[in-house]
């Protein structure tokens, strides 16, 4: 297995915060207070200055992946045409997807303008499929939701996610999952009997980070399924002795 390699610790340079978002099918009259995912996505990607880590189920931002033309689509092109343009801008790009994919077409487009893209066949490894839908942003942000690198997700179906900037010791963790699948992804790879202590979580159930989110005394941790993919100490039900 290749090294993982782990963002360095960041210096919060803004209070820690987290902000809930949703995607609102633009055919229904509901007005929300909270971001869209489609913004949050294009302002991670306009402030990213390293890199940026996205696990998905599938990419298909793009109408053309449909053989359709969707004014609903927009949102989806400009999604794609950030991601394309990281690479030029000395943005590392790092995509773990699942195999086989729905679509190649924005994932191999992406790796022809720099994107490292790794394909992770879990239906072999596990019967399963990664389903994780994640971003990490400069080793400080992240993202989690149930949009799919969709389109649609952004313009036509109801999702819900959420942001937390400034959080380099949760952006590790879930950096610990990204890597994992990165691992899984490698020509012939196996679940290994256990995995590299390297990809054992800060944060568990019975060891959860405790910090100041929002301004409030807060608790927090990452956790992962099914089983065989979760290094040991995400799994604690209690502090290790």
């Amino acid at each position: 297995m290749e090294a993982v390699e782990f963002p360095k610790p960041v210096e919060y340079d803004r209070e820690m915060q987290a902000v809930l978002l949703e995607s609102i099918p633009a055919s229904l009259d509901l007005r929300t207070q909270n971001p869209t995912i489609y913004r949050a996505w294009m302002d991670l990607l306009a402030e990213a200055n390293s890199s940026i880590e996205i696990a998905a189920f599938y990419f298909t931002l793009r109408d053309s992946d449909l053989n359709v033309q969707d004014p609903s689509s927009q949102q989806g092109k400009a999604v794609f045409e950030a991601l394309r343009a990281l690479p030029a801008r000395g943005v590392k790009l790092s995509i773990a997807v699942n195999s086989p994919p729905l679509s190649v077409n924005d994932t191999d487009e992406l790796a022809l303008h720099g994107a490292d893209v790794r394909y992770v066949d879990m239906t072999r490894l596990t019967g399963g499929v990664v389903h994780t839908k994640l971003w990490v942003v400069d080793g400080k942000h992240i993202y989690l939701g149930s949009a799919n690198m969709d389109w649609r997700s952004l313009t036509q179906v109801k999702e819900l996610a959420a942001v937390i900037y400034n959080c380099s010791c949760l952006a590790r963790d879930l950096h610990r999952i990204f890597a994992m699948y990165r691992l899984l992804g490698e020509d012939g790879a196996s679940l290994p009997a256990s995995w590299p202590g390297d990809l054992a979580a800060e944060s568990s159930l019975g060891r959860p980070l405790k910090l100041q989110l929002n301004g409030t005394n807060a608790e927090l941790y990452i956790s992962s399924s099914p089983q065989p993919c979760a290094p040991r100490d995400a799994l604690r039900t209690s502090p290790p002795s």
